[in-house]
């Protein structure tokens, strides 16, 4: 199995548990006082939490994103991220990277942007 592993630096450690925990809907793996592990099959994604007293420098990261298999499933996260009080942006038609995509927005605490995102063309 392959998957992808991202590690993000967070100056709010625990509030960036709660917000993946809700984001993601399970909790991490394994968590320490200072470093969190969630283990996600769908989307495939091993994703690293580290506690950083040092500023995080904005530009860093452009954006992280999930890319979904229909427009539907861009709605039905919309509605969930919401549901749990994560607040969304969504874009409808919106041509981003050469392509015609529907996709929503949500940032955690340290302003680090993920998309859910479909690409129609």
């Amino acid at each position: 199995m392959s998957r992808i592993h991202i590690a993000l630096n967070t100056n709010h450690f625990e509030e960036s548990v709660a917000f993946y925990s809700k984001m993601f809907g399970q909790e991490p793996a394994k968590l320490k006082p200072d470093w969190a592990k969630f283990d996600l099959q769908e989307p495939a994604l091993n994703l690293t939490l580290n506690r950083s007293h040092e500023p995080l420098q904005r530009g860093d990261i452009s954006h992280l994103g999930v890319e979904v298999e229909d427009s539907a499933t861009v709605s039905a996260m919309d509605k969930r991220l919401n549901d749990l009080g994560l607040k969304t942006l969504v874009e409808d038609n919106v041509t981003c990277c050469y392509a015609l995509q529907d996709k929503t927005w949500v940032a955690d605490p340290n302003g680090h942007s993920w998309e859910f995102f479909y690409v129609k063309d």
